[in-house]
């Protein structure tokens, strides 16, 4: 009786585990892809970057004073361009500038610029596009890096909306779309100009994708990891429609999964938000995502510099991750991967991006036109 039960357990054991090895595999895999361009999984950013002579360009980065952004502006001003790094204070901007340029070669001239820029507080993104303009530069590339994850409880904006859709989107939609005739400008007589959009794998977590996207509030009901996956799912769905409304007009526009980072992105993740990452759809995939886990920051910003500098005017407007193209619904098809080709839910979403930021600004009668 007792062997019967031991085989049985051992059968029963099989079952559960045999899953779970297929999982991590699929992770290992991943860890050890090259893709035919010759970049992968494992690619730093300044390898991506390497023969890549910036000079004479104006590359704006949000995020710029910690994790990818920080490294983003590192390598961007090693390969001479000049660097608007943006951080919710000038303070933080200004230490980050410093901080970069004791870690690059001495011997050479830096231009890096401090941009002070809350996303959450719509006034602050207006002030912050008055002072650029105000300098009167020219933008080649805007690499809309910041962002907050998996807050335990909702929090708003100073402008009323969720606080992960407000800074991961409204924020960079508003900023985004005021500087289009900058990046617009930028790039006649030259190479079209770059808006790169950073996602997330986590876009797979939206619970009910199309209902968010044709929402007219772009909330739906809070939970920690669903409502970071909606802000994430709006960041590929925002960069496709704006390759398509302006890539004739010399803007391209990319989005991209940095990878799985420990950056202080899940400062505010708690054990219970956590748990939802691992459990999608039913099914337990930290066997799969395990062994990505280790990705560096230089490798995870990576994909973000290469979508800046190296993939080719054919992959604008796709989602990219470990610097080649990733299909949109691969792993969870049945979440509807048709939507990023969907024009009407696109239009839908873009239109009410523009309608909940146009309420906002009119709720602030100090704010002049930019």
């Amino acid at each position: 009786m007792v062997s019967f039960c031991a085989a049985i357990s051992v059968v029963l054991m099989g079952i559960i585990a045999l899953p779970l090895w297929g999982q991590y595999k699929l992770g290992m895999q991943e860890r050890d892809w090259v893709g035919e361009n010759g970049y992968g999984w494992s690619t730093t950013a300044e390898q991506v970057s390497e023969g890549v002579d910036m000079s004479g360009k104006v590359a704006m980065i949000t995020g710029g004073n910690s994790g990818l952004g920080f490294e983003n502006a590192r390598v961007f001003a090693l390969r001479g361009a000049h660097v608007v790094l943006v951080a919710r204070s000038l303070k933080k901007a200004e230490g980050a500038i410093k901080d970069i340029k004791a870690l690059l070669p001495t011997g050479q001239e830096y231009t890096m610029t401090p941009l002070a820029c809350d996303l959450s507080d719509l006034k602050s993104v207006n002030a912050a596009v008055k002072a650029f303009k105000a300098k009167g530069l020219p933008l080649h590339y805007l690499i809309a890096n910041a962002g907050i994850m998996a807050l335990p409880e909702r929090q708003a904006t100073a402008d009323g909306h969720e606080m992960q859709m407000g800074t991961n989107h409204l924020g960079h939609f508003y900023l985004i779309t005021e500087l289009i005739d900058i990046l617009e400008a930028s790039s006649k007589g030259a190479k079209p100009s770059r808006v790169v959009i950073v996602s997330s794998l986590a876009h797979e977590n939206s619970p009910n994708p199309r209902a968010f996207l044709t929402s007219d509030t772009l909330e739906m009901p809070y939970v920690a990891w669903g409502t970071y996956g909606d802000s994430k799912l709006a960041n590929i769905i925002f960069a496709k429609e704006l390759n398509e409304r302006y890539k004739s007009k010399g803007i391209l526009a990319f989005s991209l999964h940095p990878g799985l980072i420990g950056t202080n992105l899940d400062r505010n993740m708690s054990p219970t938000a956590m748990l939802d990452f691992m459990i999608r759809d039913g099914q337990l995939v930290v066997p799969r995502v395990l062994p990505t886990f280790g990705r560096s920051i230089p490798q995870g910003t990576a994909t973000q510099v290469y979508a800046a500098l190296r993939a080719p005017e054919s992959e604008a407007g796709l989602y990219l991750s470990n610097c080649n193209v990733e299909i949109f619904g691969k792993t969870y098809p049945q979440k509807d991967a048709g939507l990023m080709d969907n024009i009407q839910v696109r239009k839908k979403f873009w239109s009410t991006s523009q309608n909940l930021v146009s309420a906002a600004l009119k709720k602030l009668p100090d704010i002049g036109v930019v």
